[in-house]
């Protein structure tokens, strides 16, 4: 698979768990290989025993998360 050299694709993986939050993020280069650009780990606050319990705070995890996998912070 070849991409234009305008076209941008990613990849994210998440491992939503009980107590934390891990995330891979990769961009697919021009030749169609994954180029990994980050990764992170940040706390569940959201999260109870495999369960939703506050979309906002899981939201939040999860920006933090995509903060920390690209920023390193």
């Amino acid at each position: 698979m070849f991409l234009s050299q305008k076209t941008k694709s990613y990849i994210t993986v998440l491992d939503i768990g009980t107590s934390k939050i891990c995330g891979l993020m990769a961009h697919i280069g021009a030749d169609g290989n994954p180029e990994g650009i980050g990764v992170g780990h940040a706390p569940a606050k959201g999260i109870k025993a495999g369960v939703v319990v506050d979309l906002e705070k899981a939201t939040e995890d999860g920006i933090r998360l995509n903060e920390i996998a690209i920023l390193g912070t």
